[in-house]
């Protein structure tokens, strides 16, 4: 997952995700499952507080962000979490193949 840098990602935020870990990352992940089957060059997954500072995951690390998401959700363990995502990285690959054999005539 992208990390906003420690300056931005301080006091209740920080609180949050370190008590809620489970309730972030489900949310990460539902706005990555938007991203990736809506075709967005990056998923947007907040904006801090009084700042222009987004925190996004672009898409070449899509799949990066579901195999790390798919270890968390097994490791506390959320297994229905973590079979949604295990599906999710299976459908990112199919559709990885689909695109790249469109440009082979």
């Amino acid at each position: 997952m992208k990390s906003v840098p420690q300056k931005y990602f301080g006091g209740q935020l920080a609180e949050f995700n370190q008590r809620f870990p489970v309730v972030m990352q489900k949310f990460v992940f539902h706005h990555l499952k938007k991203s990736i089957r809506e075709n967005e060059e990056v998923c947007k997954l907040y904006r801090v507080e009084n700042t222009n500072v987004i925190a996004v995951v672009p898409r070449k690390d899509y799949l990066l962000t579901l195999e790390q998401l798919l270890v968390s959700f097994i490791e506390s363990e959320e297994y229905e979490l973590a079979s949604q995502c295990q599906d999710e990285i299976t459908q990112f690959h199919i559709n990885r193949v689909i695109e790249e054999s469109k440009g082979e005539p």
